[in-house]
């Protein structure tokens, strides 16, 4: 809808031919080419050439266009044409338009203002309307309006009341299996977010059986509950098994919408972030290259998806080694964040970026500084217990690591690990990161027992969340190898460091440094076991890669061995995640009185 490509209403539900060029001028994609107010758009609508049920149509016209508009984001537009909506139908004195209009401007009154206290008074308001319609009528979209309401406000609790009530009315009235899927998607969302996971994966898995069963392979639920499997496996670590779920959420947009729709564009991020967290870069780039391209074709650079496309692309590219690029694409996001006047978070995770890429081309002040303000935007906007401040203390604490600042970067070290254990899931990976750089500091502090205990548990939580051949795992493996040499542990030091190697040597060419400073390593421990002869081949294939050890892989004050540290790690081996893309937020499609389902589009 909001790519420009509006799909005609079907013949079969009715409206009339004057009042579809009308919806396609509202909607258009161009600001320009819309109507100048409201006020105009409302007055077009009023002329109906027929004469028939004039303000009945202008009304559903407006709660259709409100709902449209909310589906792409623009809470204000769409508040706002639902509150005409409501003029028009208190005007023809129509009580279930009343209501359906009541419903729907209540979520996005949700959205507007933060709260549900305004959303619910219209709720109830609602609720007394159709009461006389009938007992229970309309039972199952008022709780899935509460629940929205609810869910908006972040009152997720609340919301999850409401969406296991909107089920168990869909369960009781024989609801179709289209509203039972939707029902059962929206509560899995809601479970995910309360640190729920395996009970949001069950209801996710029975919606999607739910959808498949009506034989419409491109039925909305499907697309619904990839996504919600796909989120579920991330908020648990599981990347590659979140990039699956993803990349059949995205082909399921591309057939439904078009490949240059804008949720197509959400998806591929999703899917891109996913891809960069498992080590696949060149598909990682790719979906967020796709991401950004389609952002730019349907929404235009002036908007907070074009934004949070750039400081996506921008990752990836600091993961790939590509730093100026990286540098860059974070400074463009960062400027089109304060244009556009973007929230504090999410101008923070555009401030994290940058200072990470600037960090990792060598200006460790400009970092520390941004990584400074970044961590000030999230205790200001979310509170200093948020997981999402956690990112700016884990980068904040290891770039003081490597100017020395040992104290500080403690401090904040173990202050992002208290917030990752507290809001995450015990074996999620970052937490591993949190570890590693605490145990950086403890060898820093030359605590080498610490520093391997620490280690220990980091790759152990690696192996099981990621898989053995994440580049992560890799990291860790190095890091012992590391630790081992400087003990004069030789032996455990060629084991650790010819593990890496071998992950590094199929993870291909993004990793050719890691990889030589790795098999660099194992040469020079199985030297220290009198060797030579072993030595000989790792030794040669490190040389015949034609690359000298990075001295970004270089540990400081540790032995000898290169290794990737997390403060500065090899491409794709991330120190920390930044926090999630800004573009993240679900948008959300309102609750339909009659004849909807209330879906969701997260």
């Amino acid at each position: 809808m909001i790519s420009g490509r509006v799909r005609e209403p079907p013949p079969e539900i009715g409206v009339p031919a004057w009042i579809w060029p009308i919806l396609q001028r509202g909607l258009a994609v161009d600001p320009a080419m819309r109507h100048e107010s409201m006020a105009a758009l409302c007055a077009e609508l009023g002329r109906d050439p027929e004469r028939r049920r004039g303000r009945a149509l202008s009304t559903r016209a407006l709660i259709a266009f409100g709902q449209a508009r909310m589906a792409a984001g623009d809470v204000a537009t769409s508040a706002a044409a639902l509150r005409e909506a409501l003029a028009c139908a208190e005007r023809a004195g129509d009580a279930e338009l009343q209501a359906r209009a009541r419903l729907e401007l209540a979520i996005a009154t949700a959205h507007e203002d933060g709260g549900a206290g305004a959303a619910l008074g219209l709720l109830e308001e609602a609720a007394r309307l159709v009461v006389p319609a009938g007992p229970g009528l309309l039972d199952r979209e008022l709780a899935n309006a509460r629940a929205l309401v609810h869910e908006a406000a972040g009152e997720l609790e609340e919301a999850a009341v409401w969406h296991t009530r909107a089920h168990a009315l869909a369960e009781r009235d024989g609801a179709s299996p289209e509203e039972k899927a939707t029902a059962l998607n929206n509560l899995g969302d809601v479970l995910r977010r309360l640190g729920r996971p395996d009970e949001a994966r069950a209801h996710h898995e029975e919606a999607l059986g739910l959808a498949r069963a009506t034989g419409d392979p491109w039925h909305p639920e499907i697309g619904h509950g990839e996504d919600g499997l796909a989120r579920v496996a991330e908020s648990l670590g599981r990347y590659g098994e979140a990039a699956e779920h993803f990349a059949r959420a995205m082909e399921h947009a591309e057939r439904r919408l078009g490949r240059d729709h804008p949720r197509v564009a959400q998806i591929a991020s999703f899917l891109g972030e996913a891809l960069r967290e498992a080590g696949r870069l060149d598909e990682a780039r790719a979906a967020h290259a796709r991401a950004l391209s389609v952002c730019e074709r349907s929404l235009g650079p002036d908007t907070p998806q074009y934004a949070s496309a750039l400081n996506n692309l921008a990752l990836v590219e600091m993961d790939r080694g590509e730093h100026t690029s990286a540098v860059e694409l974070a400074e463009k996001a960062v400027a089109a964040g304060e244009r556009l006047g973007l929230d504090e978070a999410a101008r923070a995770g555009h401030l994290d970026t940058l200072g990470n890429a600037l960090e990792r081309r060598g200006d460790r002040a400009a970092a520390v500084a941004l990584f400074r303000a970044a961590l000030a935007m999230r205790e200001r906007s979310l509170g200093p217990r948020d997981p999402a401040v956690a990112a700016s203390h884990a980068n904040l604490g290891a770039t003081l690591l490597d100017g020395g600042e040992l104290v500080a970067a403690r401090e904040h070290t173990e202050r992002a690990l208290a917030l990752w254990e507290a809001s995450l899931a015990p074996g999620h990976p970052d937490i591993a990161v949190a570890l590693s750089n605490l145990a950086a500091i403890e060898a820093r502090c030359g605590r080498a027992g610490e520093a391997c205990a620490l280690h220990a548990r980091a790759i152990e939580i690696r192996r099981a969340s990621l898989g053995p051949d994440h580049p992560d795992v890799a990291q860790s493996h190095a890091r012992l190898a590391e630790l081992a040499a400087a003990s004069g542990k030789h032996d455990e030091a060629a084991e650790h460091y010819g593990a890496a190697a071998r992950i590094l040597a199929r993870l291909g060419e993004p990793w050719r440094a890691a990889l030589a400073a790795a098999l660099h390593g194992e040469g020079r421990a199985l030297l220290g076991l009198g060797r030579p002869a072993q030595a000989a081949a790792p030794l040669e294939r490190a040389l015949a890669l034609h690359l000298e050890p990075d001295p970004g892989l270089r540990p400081v004050g540790l032995g000898r061995g290169p290794v990737a540290r997390d403060r500065d790690r090899a491409p794709g081996v991330r120190r920390l995640r930044a926090g999630r893309p800004a573009g993240r937020r679900p948008s959300r499609r309102g609750a339909c009185l009659a004849g909807g389902t209330g879906a969701r589009l997260s």
